[in-house]
C-alpha cells in the first residue's frame, strides 16, 4: 500500500503545484513528474503507518456515486430482506414444493445447476 500512498502524494502535489497541467507539453509533463516523484520518494518514510484515507489511495476521492446504484448498507438490507422471505431464497438448499407431485415438474422447479443440463 505504500506505493499507492506515494502515488496519492504525487497526484496531490501535481494538482496543487501545477493547476494548468493539461496545457503543458508532453516533455514538460515528463520532466515535472520525474522531479515530483524524486522529491516524494526522497521525503517518504516507509516505516510509518499510512495516514491517507482508502478512497484517496485507490483514486476514488473525486468520484461521485452514480444515481440508482445502492450503497453497501442498502445492499445489505436488500439481501437480508430477501433471505428472510420464505418465498424467495437466495441461497441454501432448495427443495421442491411439497404440493408438486409430478416428477417432471419437480425437476423443472429445481434451481439451475450446471451439472443437470
Amino acid at each position: 500500500m505504500h506505493h499507492k500512498d506515494i502515488k496519492a502524494q504525487i497526484r496531490k502535489q501535481l494538482k496543487t503545484q501545477f493547476p494548468n497541467w493539461h496545457r503543458l507539453t508532453r516533455k514538460e509533463k515528463k520532466e515535472i513528474a520525474r522531479q515530483v516523484l524524486e522529491q516524494v520518494i526522497e521525503n517518504y518514510d516507509s516505516s510509518k503507518e499510512i495516514a491517507t484515507p482508502v478512497p484517496d489511495l485507490i483514486g476514488l476521492s473525486d468520484q461521485q456515486p452514480t444515481e440508482g446504484i445502492m450503497t453497501v448498507d442498502q445492499m445489505a438490507e436488500f439481501v437480508a430482506g430477501h433471505q428472510s422471505n420464505p418465498l424467495l431464497r437466495l441461497y441454501g438448499k432448495h427443495s421442491p414444493h411439497p404440493a408438486i407431485k409430478d416428477i417432471e415438474l419437480q425437476y423443472i422447479d429445481q434451481p439451475f445447476q450446471g451439472s443437470t443440463l
